[in-house]
């Protein structure tokens, strides 16, 4: 490939979207194994939130029923049409606090390693290599990682900066 090395400059989590919060369950596989019967909105779009989706059912080890529904379109209209429906949806946090106030649904997030969504960055070698470390090296530098830690949407930081290296605390 044209990558050397790859750094994690941020992350946030994947948050359960519902009609209500989930509450009494440690992770977010625990929280999936509960909706397999309830109405379940799908991105199906094989974009990473819809991946990670499926990887969420997969460990729950449930097959959702006949009230998911796959619609083959953006975040965005995921969570309208499960505001509509009063459904359930996965979404990355960064879109649903975007959108969280003009809808009627609340967040569920869990402090696991699965619902951890990394944002990264690729040294390139070649002939675009000297660009490449150049932004490399602006978005891992203090001043940007500070910039990543107060973006903040409705009041609500939407990034963690650096490696997850440990779990946050529940104020994330």
């Amino acid at each position: 490939g044209f990558g050397i090395s790859r750094s994690t400059f941020a992350w946030n989590r994947f948050v359960l979207i519902g009609p209500n919060q989930l509450d009494g369950f440690s992770n977010a596989s625990e929280a999936f194994s509960s909706l397999e019967n309830e109405c379940f909105v799908s991105r199906g779009d094989n974009s990473g939130t819809h991946i990670k989706e499926l990887e969420i059912w997969q460990i729950a080890g449930v097959e959702p029923g006949d009230e998911y529904l796959s619609i083959g379109q953006g975040m965005a209209s995921a969570l309208n049409m499960a505001d509509e429906l009063q459904c359930w949806t996965l979404s990355d946090k960064g879109t649903w606090l975007f959108h969280s106030n003009k809808l009627d649904l609340e967040a569920t997030s869990f402090n696991d390693d699965l619902t951890l969504n990394p944002y990264s960055v690729i040294q390139l070698k070649g002939e675009k290599s000297e660009d490449s470390l150049r932004f490399n090296e602006f978005i891992l530098s203090f001043e940007s990682q500070q910039i990543i830690n107060n973006y903040s949407i409705n009041g609500q930081t939407l990034f963690n900066s650096g490696q997850p290296n440990q779990l946050p605390s529940s104020s994330d």
